[in-house]
């Protein structure tokens, strides 16, 4: 089976939570939950595509294979620092 990507799309619905509290020492983070929660509730997305962009994901593959090349390097250095103590 190929990765496929399976995304809600058509008429599906999202739902969030806003936690608020009465207590007047949390107004501020309230009314900025509040706030939040109403720039949320105006945000319309399109359908759903799937995005590959092959071109980066080899790049961050390439970037995963020097980090754990330097750190093999690293780890011989070490070895030979504590073999030499």
């Amino acid at each position: 089976m190929e990765n496929d990507w399976y995304v809600t799309g058509g008429d599906s619905k999202t739902l969030m939570f806003v936690q608020i509290s009465p207590n007047e020492n949390d107004q501020s983070e309230t009314l900025c939950s509040l706030n939040f929660a109403s720039r949320v509730r105006g945000i319309e997305l399109g359908s759903a595509k799937k995005q590959l962009d092959n071109t980066e994901l080899l790049k961050y593959k390439q970037m995963v294979e020097k980090w754990k090349q330097d750190m093999k390097g690293k780890d011989d250095q070490i070895r030979k620092m504590e073999e030499t103590m």
